[in-house]
């Protein structure tokens, strides 16, 4: 079973989500956020700021492979710039009824080995205002992109204190996919620069990614198509 993260842009949702329908998936939750285009490289281009939603889906590994193939074959997200959809696998589920709501039509439930994955997903969490300064540090370390989501923290009085983030505030959480080689680099510089001691106060985790499509980069799909 794994959690599937899409990042789209608003104009594609009613799309993705008859290609949920028709594979029978029950669960779909959309979060509204932004790309990770620099504010001032727009304002350069001219654009205005690039809305993205972020949908959280549940599926299955069968369910999961023919999500992927239809991301790709219907809306193209293997083409660098329409997208990106990404697996994360997992481990626990609470109950059978759950299990059953969330495979729905796919009875599948397989888990992997951790050294199999090829990619991660690195998700960082800091106060709100500093997500471009986060994606400075993590492009120089090889990160590609990424996608950023509003959100404020619940936390208790305790817990506020820890690594001097106030996590009852505005908060910006940045979701950033990157390969499993470059993933200790793009933390390393995400939290030497934004992290403990400064006003981004970010912190940073990493989850195992099963499946993806929508990693290529422009220079990549123009080296697949030369060797076709």
């Amino acid at each position: 079973m794994n959690l599937i993260i899409t990042v789209i842009e608003p104009l594609q949702m009613e799309k993705y989500l008859s290609i949920l329908r028709k594979l029978g998936l029950q669960l779909s939750l959309e979060l509204r956020g932004r790309g990770t285009a620099s504010k001032r490289l727009l304002d350069r281009l001219g654009l205005e700021d690039n809305p993205k939603c972020a949908v959280f889906s549940a599926a299955g590994e069968e369910s999961t492979q023919k999500l992927m193939r239809a991301v790709k074959r219907e809306m193209f997200i293997d083409a660098p710039g329409n997208g990106i959809s990404v697996a994360l696998p997992i481990k626990s589920i609470g109950g059978a009824k759950t299990l059953e709501f969330l495979q729905g039509n796919d009875p599948s439930y397989v888990t992997q080995r951790q050294d199999e994955y090829a990619s991660e997903m690195i998700l960082v969490i800091a106060n709100e205002g500093f997500s471009e300064q986060i994606m400075d540090a993590a492009v120089g370390a090889g990160a590609r992109g990424g996608t950023i989501l509003h959100a404020k923290g619940t936390a208790n009085k305790a817990s506020e204190r820890f690594y001097n983030l106030t996590l009852s505030d505005e908060k910006e959480m940045i979701l950033i996919v990157a390969k499993a080689e470059e993933k200790t680099a793009i933390m390393k510089a995400v939290l030497k620069n934004c992290g403990k001691g400064t006003e981004a106060g970010a912190i940073a985790f990493s989850l195992p990614v099963s499946a993806a499509m929508g990693l290529r980069s422009a220079e990549d799909a123009e080296d697949a198509e030369k060797e076709e």
